[in-house]
């Protein structure tokens, strides 16, 4: 269980809270993002970028939300075109800009689709679990389809072996 610090508490308590997200993404060089300013967290320097995470929804086997990213100069799309977004991992934090340092864990999820406008760049995000689940499927005799005859012969790295289907 997180305990709340004391900074976070005092930015809590305010009436206005300033939100903003850490997110790292796994490209071939790993991007450190903040929609807060250039800060330093984690032992890693995380580079303010136009960016937000919408309606993110964890739960313990679904994820939903999109990430958006500012495309005013084609870098983020420069990005995404070369190297794919699908299946790459994005770790999500939070923390109030009065507190940087008290940070909460939102997700890890991968990447799915990826709709690239003129302004911004939209990463839907997933669970981390989609598609690791095989659908079930019954395979009959049927599908097999003939084998070859009782009694014949085949021969595997050097070594003759006998084909006999009664048990033997």
């Amino acid at each position: 269980m997180k305990e709340v610090g004391i900074a976070l508490a005092a930015a809590l308590g305010r009436p206005v809270q300033r939100p903003a997200v850490f997110v790292e993404a796994q490209f071939s060089t790993v991007q450190r993002w903040t929609s807060g300013p250039t800060t330093t967290w984690n032992g890693n320097v995380w580079t303010s970028t136009d960016l937000d995470v919408q309606d993110l929804l964890v739960q313990a086997y679904t994820l939903s939300g999109s990430l958006v990213l500012g495309n005013s100069k084609n870098e983020a799309s420069a990005l995404v075109i070369n190297e794919g977004v699908v299946d790459r991992q994005f770790r999500i934090w939070a923390y109030d800009l009065a507190a940087p340092t008290d940070v909460v864990v939102q997700c890890t999820a991968l990447g799915g689709a990826c709709d690239v406008g003129e302004q911004t760049l939209s990463i839907t995000l997933r669970h981390p679990c989609d598609g690791m689940v095989s659908p079930r499927t019954f395979i009959t005799a049927a599908d097999f389809g003939s084998g070859l005859p009782d009694g014949a012969t085949i021969r595997i790295a050097g070594i003759d072996y006998q084909i006999n289907r009664k048990g033997s």
